[in-house]
């Protein structure tokens, strides 16, 4: 079985909102996992404030991102 690694980039509209992001995302982590669990073929994933414009969702699943 193939793994697909996949990186989702959001823009961040000010550096309030980054420092709101990385305040208010680590709660919120335990419900995300929980619904990857109930999806099954999410193996990792992570937010991460990559600047005061960039927020990323990175992760990793079984099988393809492309239907084949």
């Amino acid at each position: 079985m193939s793994q697909s690694h996949f990186t989702l980039s959001f823009p961040i509209k000010s550096p309030a909102d980054a420092k709101a992001l990385a305040e208010q995302l680590p709660p919120m982590m335990p419900q995300l996992f929980q619904a990857q669990d109930a999806i099954g073929t999410v193996h990792y994933s992570r937010f991460t404030v990559l600047s005061e414009k960039t927020l990323l969702f990175l992760g990793d699943l079984t099988g393809s991102l492309v239907n084949s």
